[in-house]
């Protein structure tokens, strides 16, 4: 089974989607499969989240897209200096 056991979410947001019939019971069907892999019953929303997830963690091309945002935003930071405030934001911690 390519999906991993749900890790307990952090602070979770609602998405509302609708999905063919015929997706949805995929998802029912593999949600009887993660129960008999694992052992514990999943619901199917819960497991729509935690595929979409794992695909979004797994995804190299968006992992490498994130990582080169950060670096960029990094640099805009570094070449614009530091924000207003941030000198009495570090004073004060």
């Amino acid at each position: 089974m390519k999906l991993k056991p749900a890790p307990k979410p952090a602070t979770p947001r609602e998405l509302k989607l609708r999905l063919e019939a015929d997706t949805y019971g995929e998802l029912e069907a593999y949600a009887e499969l993660y129960e008999a892999e694992y052992g514990d019953a999943i619901d199917v929303p819960k497991l729509a989240a935690e595929i979409l997830r794992q695909f979004l963690e797994t995804d190299r091309a968006f992992r490498s897209w994130k990582r080169r945002q950060r670096r960029e935003g990094a640099r805009a930071r570094r070449a614009n200096g530091p924000e207003p405030g941030a000198a009495a934001e570090e004073a004060r911690a």
